[in-house]
């Protein structure tokens, strides 16, 4: 897998690449999955002004057992990935699979958002493993009713706009709303407190033949700071 990120369009890459082939197979192909926040505008959110705010994703055993086989795969590294906003990264194994990113935007007046672009926020661990197996990776996130009833209580959407489908699929036109807001002390925390607590998440899962997904149903949602107590993560 080959990743390259540049923050200018201008940018000509001069690093270059090499490759080497061989007829001596290795005994295992190497596979690669991923447990990851959803890179969207209303999944990640972390307020500015703020030391710590922490996100978690979880892979439930429905989705473990649905592609990873009874006599299990070797885990030998990890790529955990965040931007300039990341201050820390753990996953725990197991049945569950469960990755939580710990940002900082104390010196940030704007809120930071899910995306793809530097300033945006990512929270990925990308798992490299032996033998290889059809399993792309997996995610959670918030149930959409979760997501719409608190930023209408919260009053956090654009004011005379009507929404096309759920709060989710107009996530970039709240987004940009967010973005202009100056929100007050009590408006922080109670975002960062929606955003690293849950009752429920709904977990998403896809193999890569044929573009298999695998969708669970509403789950409890795994307490992170629980489950880490036990000290056996990466």
């Amino acid at each position: 897998m080959i990743i390259l990120d540049f923050i200018s369009k201008n940018h000509r890459e001069k690093s270059g690449l090499k490759f080497k082939f061989t007829k001596n197979l290795r005994k295992y192909d190497l596979g690669v999955l991923s447990i990851a926040v959803p890179t969207n505008q209303l999944d990640i959110v972390i307020p500015p002004r703020t030391d710590s705010v922490k996100l978690t994703s979880i892979c439930y055993p429905e989705c473990t057992k649905n592609y990873i086989p009874e006599d299990g795969i070797t885990v030998f590294a990890g790529n955990l990935h965040t931007h300039l906003a990341g201050r820390a990264v753990r996953t725990k194994l197991g049945d569950s699979l469960i990755l939580e990113c710990t940002y900082g935007s104390k010196n940030r007046n704007k809120f930071t958002l899910g995306g793809f672009g530097t300033s945006d926020e990512m929270c990925i661990n990308f798992i490299y493993y032996y033998p290889k197996i059809d399993f792309l990776g997996c995610q959670s996130t918030k149930l959409n009713e979760d997501l719409e009833k608190f930023y209408k209580n919260n009053s956090l959407m654009p004011i005379g706009t009507t929404l096309n489908g759920s709060v989710r699929n107009n996530s970039k036109l709240i987004g940009d709303h967010l973005t202009k807001l100056k929100p007050s002390r009590q408006l922080i925390e109670r975002i960062k407190n929606f955003y690293e607590n849950s009752d429920f998440h709904i977990g998403a899962c896809a193999g890569d033949k044929n573009s298999s997904i695998f969708l669970t149903e509403k789950k409890e949602f795994l307490k992170p700071d629980k489950v880490f107590a036990e000290k056996k993560y990466c």
